[in-house]
Formats: structure tokens, C-alpha cells, sequence
């Protein structure tokens, strides 16, 4: 679900425990007993949704680390995302990028698309929040349906997005005026389609793809009420690989073992179909680890889902992404905050894998429990504890004659200080279990710190460039209010979120012997607004204002051509924008005109990353620290601008190669030159 109603009794929960003293006890001894021969499921992943804000990600300052963290230190397996295809391949820009990147951080990442809603043409009353799907002739647009679904299907693909898993539409017992979303029902009536009916229509039509994604099917919003055999019982079953649904109803979130009976029901009833629990994000982050556990445990899930991955930081997401375009109101200094939920999520994922199997595991204590995974050559074996109790316990394992020499433990303590703390290796075979804590030892893992990949580092604006050449609007050096967003499939970019009163700032513009014209690629879905040009200060004289018309679309392009006051010699340049209320106009590029540069903006010397005047093995030998994270920045100013030696806008080992190959001689000069 998009919004949900938040839950007072959290907060109560947190106060009771804050001034409520539990009385310290002598840490009682157990025993977990682990027998790696007796298996369960196989795991699909734990994975988590970017369904929207996805451009708080692609175009947050600190977005490299936002990956880092989402996708390399989460050891998240599968993103779950929104299908944003409407007919149209004008979609998906920041999914590329985020798949793009989130495949570098993890080769193995998987994709789950899920449908809120079709294109508001295949909906009753045109509406994309809530309704149904259209009928023509007395009859469902089940065939448009499914074609909405195959075009999707080939759009992503064009995109770089193969998807793993679809869901034809999510929660589709759920109706809301607020967001996205479709009705079906499991059987067709005079108001409302049949989802059994939509998911023939939609496998006949992709089963043919050369990359057809596996089906999950039903993704409830919830279990109570036998919801998702109700559904199931009319479905063709053989056309889905897997029984998928959230858990917004069926149990209390403050009481993850409320939810049992129905998980050993849907245990039973789909016993041979892999479970999935794709959203849920009620609770607490402890009563969140007892709710995996119970869904891993008693129900048997192969795959388990948080809602969101990121978000604005009014609900519960895992990293909680501040307004990218707004840093001096960030309440951190990194514009990001990484959430408790988080940490218990990496307790499960960071030391499991798609394709290990859960084992049988026990221990001798109602206020311990515990789940253990191995790998396919069980190599590796992972075992998850958590200590519900409010005093610390021991635990003897017991293995069954597994054994390995290489051991790591991370323990979080969400109503504590320790989040995802590494403590160790096992000493023995006895593991300390902090009162309310999720303890994770990983067997056969070394107790070494990993170097992530590495990701591109976008070159570095320029100081200085002529009024002439074409100025890409996001090459700005300074901004106040915008947001850039992507919007073509080679990567380009705007300048979007325009509002009266936000400004790009481009140092250093030559405007050599005069420019008395300007050019600017513009698109607006409103009325436009104005662009004032400002020369060395903000609030210094507008030079001129141009005004922006409305074009019908925020990706309408068309350019606005002005006459403007001649201007000469090198200037600091703002495009201040102004005009009315909300959003105002988009803008691509623009360009001045009729003047030259007499003197060249002076280009540097690729590859001269030390600003020495030359290239050499010293430059290349700073380029691997940098690619090795040992430094941050180069010893010239322009050493970013130096690095980048094939020209594709980043710094990578890509640039290092071709280093290489000009030292041994294996090339005369760079890609770039």
C-alpha cells in the first residue's frame, strides 16, 4: 500500500519500554540444535520496493553511497518495483539507472514488477486511482490487459529491465481513491473483472517472450478470510510459479505469532508452490524480526519482501531519503537515514543467498528463536537468533557434526545501541544472546571487511566554458530549488521542479566578443513562467527576461529564441526563474548567440591527473588509489575532468585500462582525444 494509517501503539510500546527497569537476571544456558540434512524451501531472496521517489535516489548528492547501502551492504536479493509503462516508452528513466546500479553493487540482483494499476485508458472512467478495468462492448478489455502487459514486458526490456517476476496487479482486493490501484475479483461479475480471467489472458500473451518472467500470483493485500484460496481456487495455477500476498490483514503487528494459524494454512494449501510475503512494514523493527522468522518458520516463504526500500521520511522505509534538491533543510549532514528496519532486514539478507535452503533448526527456550539456512555445497551455513526475552542468554550448538573454521557475528539491538554490529567470530560453540537482540552467525564466511564494487563517479562541472557550445542545464555548478530527472534512454537529463525563485549557477561563462541572442529548450504542462539572466551576483541586475510559454507536456520540447543585451567577457551566470504558483516550466539546454570566444576555454591534459603537465606511470598509479577508494580526490583541481579518458562522463576502470594501454603503447592517445 502507498499510505497507511500509522500505529499509536508503536509509540506507546516505545515509552512503556523506555521507562519500564526489567529486573537483571543470571544468564541462562540453552541449546540450538541445527541438523543441516533435514531441509525446508529454497530461498528466492529478501528484497524490498523503490515504487516511487525513485528520483530522490537518482539524483541525491550522495546518491553512491545511497547504493552502496541499498544494494551491497543490505544484501538484499530482489527490487520490487512499479510497472510505470503507459503506452508510451517516455517512462522508466530513473529505473534504468537504479537497476543499472544496483546490478554493479549486486551482479545477482533480481527484478519483481508489479502493476498498481494500468494505463487509465484500459480503466473504468479513465481514473488511475482506484476503479477497475474498462469493459467495450458489454465485455472486459482482458486482450488490452494483457497486451498492456506484453508491451511492458518489451518496453523494460529495451530499457536494459529484464524482469525475473511480475505481478499482474497488486492488491487486487484493494481499493483506494488515494493511489494506484484495480479491482479484480475472483470471479467475474457485472461491476468488476475476473483476476483468474486477466492472468489466462496475460500468460497466453507472454509465454512466448524469450525472457518470461516468472508469475506471482494473487499479491493480496492481506490473508485473512482464506483471501488468497479464494482467489487461488479459480485460478489456473500451472500459469504461476509462485502464491504471493502482503499481510496487512490476518494478525496483529505487535504480536507476530497472531499470524500462525494462517500461515500453516497457506503452508498446507500451497505446499507445492514457492510463498512469497512481498509488502508489509507494520511493527516495530523487533516484532518486524519475529515476523520474518514466523514466515520463514511456520508459513515457509521462499521470498520475503519489506515494503519500501526508500522513501520521504513520513512512513517506515528502510533508508528514508531527505529532498535531494533542498540540502540546506536536511536534518542529517549525509541527507539520508538509515532506519532500524533496515538492520533487522540485514541480519536475514546479508549471510543468506538465493538457492540456500532452510534446515531444520531448534532451541531449548520459549524466548529464543531461531532459523538457520546452508548453502547448495554447505559450505556456508547462517543461522538467525532472536532473543524476545529481557535478560541475556547463552546458547550451546548443537550442529550435528557440521563444523567449519570461519565463523562472523552481527547482532542488532533495536531498543539498544548496536545496529548490525560486528562482534566477532564464535568462540567455541557457545553464542551470547544480548536481552531483545537478533544475533546472526554465518559459518564459512571469512571475518574480512570487503571492498564494494566500485560505481561511476560523474565528472566534475566545469569552472569555466564558452556562452556558445551548448550548456546542458544539469551541468550547473550551483542550484537553489530544482530537482533534475532523467529523460531520455542515453541518459540525458533536465532541470525539472522548476518553482518562482529557484536558480542554476554556471561559473565562469566566456562570452568573448558579444552574445546578443539566447536559445533554451523548454517544456511546460502549465502556463511557463520566465527566465532572468543575472550576471557575477544573485540579486544583481536581470539582464534580460525571457518568457516561457506553456508547450502542452512537461516533455514537449521547444525552443524559445531572444534577443538579448549584448554581453561581453567572462561572467558567473544564473538563470533565475520566475513566474506564479507551483511548477513552472522544464529546461533542457540553452545556448547564447552571436559572438565567438578569442581565447579558448584551455583544456587540460588528459590523463595529467597530478596537474604536473604530463601523463605518466605517477598518474596511473592515482587513478588505482582513487578506483581503490585509499583517496578521495586528485591532486589537480581538474584531475576528475583528466581521468575520465574515454569521455563518457565518469570515472571508471574502464579509463584505468585505457591508462594502461597508452603506458605499454598499445594506444597514441586517449579515446577522448
Amino acid at each position: 500500500m502507498l499510505k497507511k494509517r500509522k500505529l499509536v501503539l508503536s509509540v506507546v510500546l516505545s515509552m512503556v519500554l523506555t521507562l519500564v527497569n526489567f529486573p537483571k537476571t543470571n544468564a541462562a544456558s540453552y541449546t540450538a540444535s541445527v541438523d543441516v540434512n533435514t531441509t525446508y524451501q529454497t530461498l528466492e531472496g529478501f528484497g524490498a520496493a523503490i515504487a516511487w521517489y525513485n528520483d530522490y535516489l537518482t539524483t541525491h548528492p550522495n546518491k553512491n553511497d545511497l547504493y552502496r547501502i541499498l544494494f551491497y551492504d543490505s544484501g538484499l536479493d530482489i527490487l520490487r518495483l512499479r510497472n510505470q509503462y503507459r503506452n508510451s516508452n517516455n517512462f522508466g528513466y530513473d529505473d534504468m539507472e537504479i537497476v543499472k546500479y544496483g546490478k554493479i553493487m549486486n551482479p545477482n540482483l533480481k527484478v519483481l514488477l508489479s502493476s498498481w494499476s494500468p494505463p487509465s485508458d484500459l480503466k473504468r472512467n479513465g481514473v488511475m486511482n482506484g476503479g477497475t478495468l474498462a469493459k467495450e462492448n458489454g465485455s472486459f478489455v482482458y486482450e488490452k490487459f494483457a497486451d498492456y502487459w506484453y508491451n511492458s514486458l518489451v518496453a523494460y526490456r529495451a530499457k536494459g529491465i529484464i524482469p525475473d517476476y511480475i505481478s499482474i496487479q497488486n492488491e487486487p482486493e484493494y481499493e483506494s481513491g488515494d493511489w494506484e490501484t484495480c479491482i479484480f475479483r475472483e470471479t467475474e461479475t457485472s461491476e468488476y473483472p475476473s483476476y483468474a480471467k486477466a492472468l489466462d489472458a496475460v500468460y497466453e500473451k507472454i509465454k512466448d517472450l524469450p525472457d518470461m518472467p516468472k508469475i506471482l500470483g494473487v499479491e493480496s493485500a492481506g490473508i485473512m478470510n482464506n483471501t488468497v484460496q479464494n482467489y487461488a481456487r479459480y485460478m489456473d495455477l500451472s500459469k504461476v510459479y509462485g502464491i504471493a500476498h502482503h499481510l496487512y490483514n490476518g494478525g496483529d503487528p505487535y504480536n507476530p505469532d497472531s499470524f500462525n494459524d494462517i500461515f500453516r494454512s497457506l503452508a498446507r494449501d500451497f505446499a507445492d508452490k514457492p510463498l512469497f510475503m512481498t509488502e508489509y512494514d507494520y511493527g516495530t523493527p523487533f516484532t518486524t524480526a519475529e515476523l520474518i522468522h514466523n514466515s520463514l518458520v511456520v508459513e515457509g516463504v521462499s521470498g520475503y519482501f519489506y515494503w519500501d526500500l526508500i522513501w520521504e521520511n513520513s512512513q517506515r522505509p528502510l533508508v528514508a531519503i531527505e529532498v535531494p534538491r533542498n540540502p540546506e533543510q536536511w536534518t542529517t549532514k549525509e541527507g539520508y537515514i538509515i532506519s532500524d528496519f533496515y538492520y533487522i532486514m540485514q541480519q536475514f539478507a546479508k549471510f543468506t543467498d538465493p538457492g540456500y535452503k532452510r534446515v531444520d533448526a531448534s532451541v531449548s527456550s520459549n524466548d529464543i528463536k531461531v532459523s538457520a539456512f546452508v548453502s547448495p555445497d554447505k559450505s556456508k551455513l547462517t543461522m538467525i537468533f532472536i532473543n524476545k526475552g529481557y535478560s541475556e542468554h547463552s546458547v550451546a550448538l548443537d550442529l550435528k557434526g557440521y563444523s567449519s573454521n570461519k565463523s562472523i557475528i552481527y547482532r542488532t539491538l533495536p531498543e539498544g545501541n548496536e545496529r548490525f554490529k560486528k562482534v566477532g567470530s564464535l568462540f567455541g560453540n557457545t553464542v551470547t544472546l544480548p536481552a531483545r537482540s537478533v544475533v546472526t552467525v554465518a559459518l564459512g564466511v571469512d571475518d574480512e571487511e570487503q571492498i564494494p564494487p566500485q560505481l561511476p563517479t560523474p565528472t566534475p562541472k566545469p569552472e569555466s566554458r564558452s556562452a556558445y557550445d551548448i550548456i546542458q542545464a544539469e551541468d550547473y555548478n550551483e542550484m537553489y530549488g530544482i530537482q533534475c530527472e532523467t529523460i531520455a534512454d542515453d541518459g540525458n537529463k533536465n532541470v525539472a521542479y522548476i518553482e518562482n525563485g529557484d536558480y542554476i549557477l554556471f561559473k565562469g561563462v566566456d562570452f568573448g566578443t558579444g552574445a546578443t541572442g539566447f536559445e533554451a529548450s523548454v517544456a511546460s504542462a502549465e502556463s511557463g513562467g520566465a527566465i532572468e539572466i543575472r550576471l557575477d551576483e544573485l540579486y544583481g541586475t536581470t539582464v534580460v527576461k525571457i518568457p516561457v510559454s506553456g508547450t502542452g507536456d512537461w516533455h514537449n520540447y521547444v525552443t524559445v529564441k531572444a534577443d538579448i543585451p549584448e554581453i561581453k567577457g567572462k561572467h558567473d551566470l544564473y538563470l533565475v526563474f520566475t513566474g506564479g504558483g507551483g511548477y513552472l516550466f522544464n529546461i533542457d539546454w540553452f545556448v547564447f548567440t552571436g559572438g565567438t570566444v578569442e581565447n579558448p576555454v584551455p583544456e587540460v591534459i588528459y590523463g595529467d591527473v597530478n596537474g604536473d603537465g604530463d601523463f605518466n606511470s605517477i598518474d596511473y598509479g592515482y587513478l588505482k588509489m582513487y578506483l581503490l577508494g585509499q583517496i578521495k580526490e586528485f591532486p589537480s583541481k581538474d584531475g576528475m575532468i583528466a581521468a575520465d579518458v574515454n569521455g563518457d562522463g565518469t570515472v571508471n576502470s574502464i579509463d584505468y585500462a585505457y591508462m594502461k594501454m597508452r603506458l605499454l603503447g598499445q594506444i597514441s592517445k586517449f579515446p577522448v582525444e
